[in-house]
């Protein structure tokens, strides 16, 4: 019989549905409606902003669908703003509205703060193994040579 709790996936499935819901639990007691998804669009658009839908479907790993509605979520909460792309008026970009980029300084406060309880006990070789770890089973999955960053 197969031993799911022995195999690294279940972990790693377990470990990141665990993370959503304490962050989302985390966001909403700081009085901030946002989503784990809506979160993770964020980060993406904080780092590197205004992306195509292309580009944020790729980078989230999800389909352009799904991307399409969650952006629709968002630019009705007022987190993002859709443009024409310079050159291409049929092409769309997004950016962050005024909402979204107050939000980068207070939700990842409370992130941060997540993310000591998470690694609590955890030497800095630890959290760089287990990272290190992570990515290499990402590019496994993915077929590329080195992990992705």
């Amino acid at each position: 019989m197969f031993d799911y709790q022995a195999a690294t996936p279940h972990w790693v499935n377990r470990l990141s549905f665990v993370i959503r819901a304490e962050v989302q639990q985390r966001f909403k007691a700081a009085g901030h409606a946002i989503t784990a998804e809506e979160w993770a669009m964020l980060m993406l658009l904080w780092a590197r902003a205004p992306q195509s839908m292309g580009q944020l479907a790729a980078m989230s790993l999800r389909d352009r669908t799904t991307v399409t509605r969650l952006i629709d979520s968002m630019v009705k909460k007022g987190l993002l703003e859709r443009t024409a792309a310079p050159g291409d008026r049929r092409s769309v970009l997004v950016d962050l509205g005024p909402k979204g980029r107050a939000l980068e300084a207070p939700l990842t406060a409370i992130v941060s703060d997540f993310i000591a309880q998470a690694t609590k006990g955890l030497s800095p070789d630890e959290i760089a193994q287990a990272n290190g770890v992570l990515e290499k089973m990402t590019a496994n999955i993915l077929g590329q040579d080195d992990a992705p960053r």
